[in-house]
């Protein structure tokens, strides 16, 4: 049995070295032991149980959840992520791992085209992409760039970043997705940068994208979308979410919107897509989530354990 005094200092070493992510090195210098103590007294708190490990691994969804959610929306793919925290920034990261391997293991398995979009969750996941090597596999925009300095609307970045782990190629837009008028949008339709990722909006086998909560609710948390100063004004308490800027009402309509000014994948180019893969999760997106899989749009969806128990009691 452990004296007090080498408990302390397992449980101190064990703090220091797996909470606060302090090397042995400097663990021993600050606390004037040898580094191999640090390792001695590591290997202990593992042995006694002061350490426990609990690899998850992110092919293990919640199966029969999956495919409940699949049933009630008919769904080519859903994976149930086993989380029910309600603090929106763990269910985002937890997610994001899960919808980095299963975008990985489309691309392998033949997705060649595949389209991002921006936002929180969407640029998790492709952060947490693991390293492949798919040649034949080419990531595009499917929306056009954004003034916003928030690292989630760099798409020619998030593109860029999936790309170059997955050795692939990457596609980038020189459009921005707001131009401003109709004018404008209208300008850049006719050029050959705009000609080009428009061809690969008309030929998508993967879109990835989020949902976004209606821009009232959500002011203040998050940085404006470009367009949205053209919702607020007439249809904003009709629309719930959005999905690329396409925004919708509780029932998943469509609301028509004047879009002639957004320059980015349409809604025609998401049906025609074989695959369209939503990412989304926390109870606070429940309504959207919810109006989003009534659009018809979605194949695959990717969510938290918390919102599916919800989504399944929802009429």
């Amino acid at each position: 049995m452990q004296s007090k005094g080498e408990m302390q200092s397992l449980l101190q070493v064990a703090s220091m070295y797996y909470k606060d992510h302090i090397n042995q090195q400097e663990i021993a210098d600050k606390m004037g032991i040898t580094r191999q103590t640090v390792n001695r007294l590591l290997k202990k708190a593992e042995l006694t149980g002061v350490v426990e490990f609990r690899i998850h691994n992110p092919l293990e969804a919640l199966p029969e959840l999956s495919a409940k959610l699949e049933q009630r929306f008919g769904l080519k793919r859903a994976l149930v992520v086993p989380c029910k925290f309600r603090d929106r920034e763990m269910v985002t990261n937890i997610i994001a791992q899960f919808a980095a391997q299963y975008i990985a293991a489309l691309v392998e398995e033949g997705a060649e085209n595949i389209g991002l979009s921006w936002g929180r969750t969407v640029y998790h996941s492709i952060l947490n992409l693991p390293v492949a090597y798919c040649g034949d596999a080419t990531f595009f925009p499917l929306v056009g760039a954004s003034s916003q300095t928030a690292e989630y609307f760099m798409i020619n970045e998030i593109v860029r970043r999936a790309a170059s782990t997955m050795n692939a190629r990457a596609v980038y837009t020189y459009i921005p997705a707001d131009p401003g008028s109709r004018e404008d949008a209208e300008l850049f339709r006719r050029t050959k940068v705009y000609e080009i990722i428009d061809n690969y909006w008309k030929h998508i086998d993967l879109a990835v994208m989020g949902i976004g909560v209606n821009p009232v609710l959500e002011i203040g948390s998050r940085a404006e979308y470009p367009g949205e100063r053209y919702v607020r004004s007439s249809v904003l308490d009709d629309a719930v979410g959005d999905m690329l800027t396409h925004y919708f009402d509780a029932s998943g309509r469509f609301i028509p919107l004047d879009q002639a000014n957004i320059l980015c994948a349409s809604i025609d180019n998401l049906r025609a897509a074989k695959r369209v893969l939503a990412i989304a999760g926390g109870k606070d997106k429940l309504m959207p989530i919810c109006s989003a899989l009534k659009t018809g749009i979605i194949t695959d969806f990717i969510t938290d354990e918390l919102v599916c128990e919800c989504l399944l009691k929802m009429r």
